[in-house]
């Protein structure tokens, strides 16, 4: 069964997973440039423009 003692903070643990969001954040900003390159680089290709 569950326990309802309080958890103490493993501050380890806290910074681990710190930078394991801020990675992700990053990596989700990039992504997201990236695919917006692509995406125009698609409509100047094959958009006809005029």
């Amino acid at each position: 069964m569950g326990s309802h003692t309080p958890v103490e903070d493993d501050p380890e643990q806290l910074e681990a997973a710190n930078r394991m969001w801020a990675g992700f954040a990053v990596g989700t900003k990039w992504t997201i440039r990236l695919v917006a390159v692509v995406l125009i680089g698609l409509l100047i290709a094959y958009v006809p423009m005029g």
